[in-house]
């Protein structure tokens, strides 16, 4: 009798020890989260900037092709995408560093409108647009912006609490990515995207 009471003690005890720090426990999904994150984070990053390189090269094509066709096709995309965003997507009006930083305040209702994969497809999309109109835009910000809807989009996913340094993890990536210096996403966290350096 004393040897069936070890037993199942033991098999108790296996199982809330699997529940704690098992496969499908919140510490192994946090870091699965995390560490999936980071990688398609840096994928999604060069896969933006590659587009962005194409995109920049379009608009030289363009103007090889006719000098005054920016005349006309440049207002045409600008106006269009004035359209998308007002009537569409006004969350992704701005740079996309704004929107990161206003997301960390609210990180779950965030993850529903300032970040959410919606909002990061449509800023891929219109930015590229606007680079192949001959806009004077930058990737870095819209970069950010991405790269925290992702982050926030696999900890949602996992079922794993997002908290706002999730966020600023995720801009703080997609600038190391987008700039390939990972200290200069470490800075930009610190400076741009938390309130206090104690984050």
């Amino acid at each position: 009798m004393r040897l069936n009471a070890h037993i199942d003690r033991a098999v108790r005890m296996a199982r809330v020890m699997t529940r704690r720090h098992g496969p499908t426990a919140l510490v192994w999904r946090r870091r699965i989260a995390l560490g999936a994150g980071a990688v398609v984070v840096g994928l999604a990053a060069l896969l933006f900037a590659n587009f962005a390189d194409r995109a920049n090269a379009q608009f030289a094509q363009i103007v090889h092709l006719a000098w005054w066709l920016p005349l006309i096709l440049t207002p045409a995309i600008f106006a269009s995408i004035a359209w998308v965003t007002l009537r569409i997507a006004p969350e992704t009006a701005g740079s996309g560093i704004p929107q990161v930083i206003a997301a960390t305040s609210n990180p779950e209702r965030a993850t529903t409108t300032l970040i959410s994969m919606r909002a990061a497809g449509v800023k891929f999309l219109l930015t590229l647009a606007a680079l192949v109109g001959g806009a004077s835009v930058g990737r870095e910000g819209p970069t950010v912006q991405i790269s925290a809807a992702i982050m926030a989009w696999l900890h949602r996913l996992l079922r794993v609490p997002i908290r706002a340094s999730v966020i600023i993890a995720g801009g703080a990536a997609g600038v190391a990515a987008a700039f390939n210096t990972p200290l200069a996403g470490i800075t930009f966290a610190i400076e741009e995207l938390a309130d206090a350096y104690e984050q």
